[in-house]
């Protein structure tokens, strides 16, 4: 069974220690580690997403669905996090959900910024078949 624990690591870790970090939680079964490297680095994150025993989030800082095909081309999450202020909208996550099914991975968006927000992206994930969390 999986933990409903999340774990930030605010891009705080090299791909090497990153790797180790999620090899030592790994017994903890976490829900998934988020940005454990920069999200800008695609590459970075796929080499630590296919060694870790716990799945990788990110996104809350890209923009752009393009920024997320990179991701996801790049094998970098197993959950994708836009952010409904600065991706574009409900339109635009509901777009980026789209693309990350086609992919096979699950939607958690970002939201801390305030209750209206958070609406919005109940909105968009109500009809999203990938949404968790």
């Amino acid at each position: 069974m999986t933990s409903s624990t999340c774990l930030e690591a605010a891009e705080s870790f090299s791909v090497r220690s990153a790797i180790q970090f999620a090899r030592a939680m790994g017994s903890y079964r976490l829900l998934f580690l988020e940005e454990p490297t920069w999200r800008e680095n695609p590459g970075a994150l796929g080499e630590v997403a296919a060694k870790s025993p716990i799945p990788i989030a990110t996104g809350e800082g890209l923009f752009s669905r393009s920024e997320f095909r990179q991701q996801l081309d790049g094998k970098g999450a197993a959950i994708i996090q836009p952010d409904v202020i600065h991706a574009g909208g409900i339109t635009e996550i509901r777009k980026i959900a789209s693309l990350g099914e086609a992919y096979d991975v699950k939607i958690a968006p970002h939201q801390s910024s305030g209750p209206i927000a958070h609406v919005a992206s109940l909105a968009a994930m109500s009809v999203c078949r990938n949404f968790l969390l």
